[in-house]
């Protein structure tokens, strides 16, 4: 997001509408990503535990739509005749 920020702070003036619109929006983006990095690098290795608990968790069937619809049992359109996301 950082590389978002800068160009558009650099390439588009202030009065453009693509500026005006996601200003606020990347301000709040790089605030956040600033204070979660920062809480992160000082707790020692929890950045990495983090990331090992969601690997041991994901399975690739996790990808496929239509199977984890059947897991949640909204592929059956008799069921659900308004669940569009099948």
């Amino acid at each position: 997001m950082e590389a978002f920020a800068v160009a558009m702070k650099r390439q588009l003036p202030s009065i453009h509408p693509i500026f005006q619109l996601l200003s606020p929006h990347l301000n709040s983006v790089m605030a956040a990503n600033i204070v979660t990095n920062e809480m992160l690098k000082t707790q020692e290795g929890s950045h990495l535990k983090l990331v090992q608990k969601s690997y041991k968790a994901f399975k690739f069937g996790m990808l496929s739509l239509p199977e984890m619809l059947k897991e949640r049992g909204v592929d059956n359109g008799d069921k659900l005749p308004n669940f569009y996301y099948r």
